[in-house]
């Protein structure tokens, strides 16, 4: 098969009970995935320039393109709240 037509999807892994389980399909030009510490979402790069945010809680994928703006890299999580 033709894998350049192929969408990447992301696949959640339970070593301890040796399975796995599709959460979505991404678009093909996808090309990075930053997940957040707790694993609860994630920030999708794609190989044009989108941003697309997805909750694993509720299984979306958002655009969020246009509140990070163009040009956007080196993406770090940051904890939730101010450490003491």
């Amino acid at each position: 098969p033709d894998r350049s037509k192929t969408a990447p999807i992301l696949f959640s892994l339970n070593l301890s009970a040796g399975g796995s389980r599709k959460l979505i399909d991404l678009p093909k030009d996808a090309s990075e995935v930053y997940w957040t510490p707790d694993g609860s979402s994630a920030l999708i790069l794609g190989e044009q320039g989108q941003f697309l945010f997805f909750s694993l809680g509720n299984n979306t994928l958002s655009e969020v393109g246009s509140g990070i703006g163009a040009g956007a890299h080196g993406f770090v999580w940051l904890p939730p709240r101010m450490r003491r």
